[in-house]
């Protein structure tokens, strides 16, 4: 994937091609990427992304292709977000570390703390990703009117694969997220935030909002689920997945039918949704996005990243975590309740 693209699968993006035995696919966790024809921002002094050519990311993914839907204002509204992202490394590792003693890294934020405008927007890698990898995305963000505050991206601890791929598991960085999005709330005010996940990076998010705030807390107004592994991943399911890649253990077709899937699938695969008749700022709105050829789910599979009560899209393409920030940025506005 090309043009904005980021390695995910979250964000994905799947499986990182480490294996010793060559069992998982060259191309890994395929990225992020956004869809074809987007207008190109206008050049505001944002680093990386704001030249007129977006400058991809470092993660190489499948070719993209799909044309954007039209929504994009091709006259944005001026930027209000500064030349460049911040570093979370810039607040104490106490507010970035979890009580298992996982920290994280990433993007996000302005120099001082303040009041969100917009619901904070968190941007979720998948398996191999970044927080960078979302860089090329924030002048689009930007020029839609979100500002420094409102925009932030997480790498987990365990981001890449060295030697045996770890690449550390779902509820793992599930903690990461949490952790993250008490930062993000402490610095906005924000009651609620918007997370946009891909490929790994969706069982992560969603395992948060069921099980570590976003039900619980009323903290998520939006899960943009792009790409995701909701029941179950192909590679997973090759014999010795599970101990090649921790992940494909919660992943993998025994726990679809009775572990860490079936846990999250279970009673409810979109909890506090659309479907389920609450008040605006009580509703979690879901939205899945997909592609009838990703090559990470093959056959059988095609239909795992949709899920009973959220908006499912089903693109036509061998794409994988490709976004179309039009559809994006329709529905963070359609989720948020904050004028």
């Amino acid at each position: 994937m090309r043009h904005c693209t980021m390695v995910g699968l979250a964000t994905f993006v799947l499986l990182s091609s480490c294996s010793d035995e060559g069992s998982f696919p060259a191309a890994a966790d395929s990225g992020l990427t956004l869809a074809d024809g987007q207008p190109t921002p206008a050049d505001q002094g944002l680093s990386p992304g704001g030249d007129a050519t977006p400058a991809p990311a470092p993660d190489a993914g499948p070719t993209p292709g799909l044309d954007a839907a039209p929504g994009l204002d091709a006259a944005p509204t001026p930027s209000t977000c500064g030349a460049s992202a911040l570093p979370l490394t810039r607040f104490p590792a106490s507010m970035r570390t979890t009580t298992s003693g996982r920290t994280f890294e990433g993007w996000g934020g302005a120099s001082a703390p303040g009041a969100a405008q917009k619901d904070p927007v968190i941007l979720v890698h998948g398996n191999g990703g970044t927080a960078d990898g979302w860089l090329s995305f924030r002048p689009y963000f930007c020029n839609a009117g979100y500002g420094d505050l409102e925009l932030w991206a997480i790498t987990f601890q365990d981001y890449s694969c060295s030697g045996p791929c770890y690449s550390g598991s779902n509820t793992q960085h599930a903690e990461e997220l949490a952790k993250m999005i008490e930062l993000v709330r402490s610095q906005t005010g924000a009651k609620r935030v918007s997370i946009v996940a891909v490929s790994m990076g969706v069982p992560t998010a969603r395992y948060y909002i069921k099980n570590l705030g976003g039900v619980q807390k009323n903290e998520v107004a939006l899960a943009y689920l792009v790409s995701g592994p909701n029941h179950g991943l192909s590679d997973c399911d090759i014999p010795g997945a599970a101990y090649i890649n921790v992940a494909c253990a919660e992943l993998d077709s025994s726990a679809l039918a009775s572990g860490w899937l079936h846990d999250l699938n279970t009673p409810d695969e979109t909890p506090n949704g659309q479907d389920d008749n609450l008040a605006p700022d009580k509703t979690i709105t879901y939205r899945t996005v997909s592609f009838d050829g990703d090559p990470f789910f093959p056959g059988s599979y095609v239909s795992s990243p949709k899920l009973a009560g959220a908006d499912n899209l089903v693109l036509t393409g061998n794409k994988h975590a490709e976004i179309d920030m039009s559809d994006l940025l329709s529905y963070l506005g359609k989720a948020s309740v904050v004028p």
